[in-house]
């Protein structure tokens, strides 16, 4: 039977997962590059400190003689950063944009992009060391500048520097313990309303809130300042801290995983619903994009079958209908003047059907119906042949919706004006072969009589 044909296959569970590794892994690929990118534009950012800080150092070595090993260390640093970036980019550029194109998934392949990502990920690691020994070697700098003004612009500073780094217990001396009581038990009541802090801390600001209630004296406040309100008010910031930091990865995740499938991102704000929000989000995003890449990896392996099997692509098409749903049709030979519409709808169905070609919409008349039943007959020993070699790419049927016998009232004429052609093959019309035919054989009968 090979009237239209309509199925939903499966990829081999093996297939699945391996697509999904090499997809993750390119995703954390093209995270590695973004990020180096980003710490070598950081550094390449912080340029114009260092020439600052450099001319700054080399007019303090003039009048006092200071300064010299800092200068000397923190030019080293900056030139053997931007070598060593330069180096990086360059090695970058040979990995070009992660983009496959037609990719193989099995586990040569994967292992060749893991070694990548390996490669990548410590590239990532040495940018980032890097970073942190130029910041260093910034602040080492601006430490040693400072130490070199005149003595009345230190002591200005060190009065300013002074006003802004008491500590707790400092500011703790000048207030009454009736104050900075108050002031802490605010401070532990935005703990407790804190919807990005756990339980733990929580609890422990509570109990904190209990002890504040049975302190009157200076002394008192002052241990409870150093010895409960501190630490607590550290581990709370640690933990937005910590919090950000997973949510800025989440959102690395988002982008790229939108950039992966050509979707815009959502905008998910920025609030302690954040985390969740973006988890559910990325969660959505990795199955759809699992589907997608399966859909691609059936679609691409069709074609390639197709033209192992000797048809040629000669014409492709995208539609949406006003439902949503969205296919994507191919046109391949099928002799002189007939094609294969090969169709791939959203929901995973394929669709198979010969029928001539024209360049108008138009129904075939009797003759043309039953020359096209003769022709569905030919190809159903072909469709055989392709669900075969789909089966050796791990490409299996999964639903057969629909497998019509040959009849003339499938017999349908295609209009090759709907789609984009393929290829430099001149394309005739199934009527203009059906003519030339029927020219030959009047030629030969009339050679014959």
């Amino acid at each position: 039977m090979s009237g239209p044909k309509v199925s939903i296959y499966r990829v081999d569970p093996k297939i699945t997962r391996n697509i999904l590794e090499q997809t993750l892994c390119q995703h954390q690929m093209i995270r590695c590059a973004a990020s180096i990118r980003g710490f070598i534009s950081e550094t390449d950012g912080c340029g114009y400190d260092v020439e600052k800080l450099i001319q700054g150092l080399e007019r303090m070595q003039r009048r006092t003689g200071k300064g010299g090993d800092t200068l000397k260390a923190l030019k080293r640093c900056y030139d053997e950063m931007q070598q060593e970036d330069s180096r990086i980019l360059s090695e970058l550029r040979q990995y070009g944009s992660f983009d496959d194109g037609m990719p193989v998934y099995d586990e040569t392949a994967l292992e060749q992009k893991k070694e990548i990502m390996r490669k990548l990920k410590k590239m990532e690691r040495n940018v980032e060391k890097n970073f942190g020994r130029l910041h260093k070697a910034i602040s080492a700098a601006k430490d040693e500048e400072r130490s070199g003004r005149e003595d009345v612009k230190k002591s200005i500073e060190g009065d300013m520097s002074g006003f802004y780094s008491f500590d707790l217990l400092a500011q703790a001396e000048k207030r009454s313990a009736e104050s900075k009581s108050l002031e802490w038990k605010g401070r532990l009541q935005t703990v407790l309303f804190d919807d990005i802090l756990s339980n733990d801390i929580k609890n422990n600001a509570r109990q904190a809130l209990q002890m504040l209630e049975q302190i009157d004296s200076e002394d008192q406040v002052q241990n409870f300042i150093v010895l409960t309100g501190t630490p607590l008010m550290t581990r709370a910031e640690e933990e937005r801290t910590e919090y950000r930091r997973k949510c800025d990865e989440l959102r690395q995740t988002n982008e790229t995983l939108c950039v992966l499938m050509g979707l815009e991102a959502k905008e998910i704000p920025r609030d302690e619903r954040e985390f969740a929000l973006l988890e559910e989000e990325n969660r959505n995003l990795c199955a759809a994009m699992l589907y997608q890449q399966e859909q691609t990896y059936i679609s691409d392996r069709v074609n390639q079958v197709m033209r192992e099997m000797g048809y040629d692509l000669i014409g492709k098409r995208d539609v949406q209908k006003r439902s949503g749903r969205r296919f994507h049709n191919d046109l391949y030979t099928f002799g002189d003047g007939k094609a294969v519409s090969v169709t791939q709808s959203s929901d995973g169905q394929i669709t198979m059907e010969l029928g001539g070609i024209d360049m108008q919409d138009r129904l075939p008349d009797a003759a043309e119906a039953v020359q096209l039943r003769d022709e569905m007959e030919t190809f159903c020993h072909d469709f055989a042949e392709i669900e075969r070699r789909l089966a050796g790419y791990g490409i299996t049927l999964g639903t057969r919706v629909e497998m019509l016998p040959p009849n003339e009232a499938y017999a349908e004429i295609i209009n090759f004006c709907d789609y984009e052609k393929v290829g430099d093959a001149p394309v005739h019309t199934f009527a203009e072969v059906q003519r030339g035919e029927a020219e030959q054989w009047q030629l030969t009968r009339g050679i014959e009589e």
